[in-house]
């Protein structure tokens, strides 16, 4: 497997996750079965992230992406320690974690 796109692809995942993130956020009633839902994905998918990448810091002070190129070569660099199978797995891992969040702003939004 290339390491660039799959690096490309992890990052793309962390950011459409981020996007979908922030706009439930802005529509979710915080009393709601939804926001107990995304708390849930939150949480899932904060230890995705941590799981794979312990020392990398995605976010800022105020919670907020970071710009690609602070992290993208440590985020390769840890794809590139990685046996097929395990970047198969995660690269599922964080496709889902993108989906679910996306779904849920979805429903949210009807």
């Amino acid at each position: 497997m290339d390491s660039n796109i799959v690096t490309l692809s992890v990052i793309n995942y962390i950011n459409d996750y981020d996007y979908y993130d922030s706009l439930t956020d802005l529509n979710s009633d915080t009393n709601s079965k939804s926001f107990t839902k995304l708390s849930e994905i939150r949480e899932r998918n904060k230890r995705h992230i941590t799981e794979l990448f312990p020392n990398v810091k995605f976010r800022d002070s105020k919670n907020q992406l970071l710009a690609v190129g602070s992290f993208k070569h440590a985020v390769k660099a840890k794809i590139e320690t990685l046996s097929k199978k395990e970047i198969e797995d995660y690269l599922e891992t964080f496709k889902k974690d993108a989906k679910k969040i996306a779904r849920l702003y979805r429903k949210i939004r009807k």
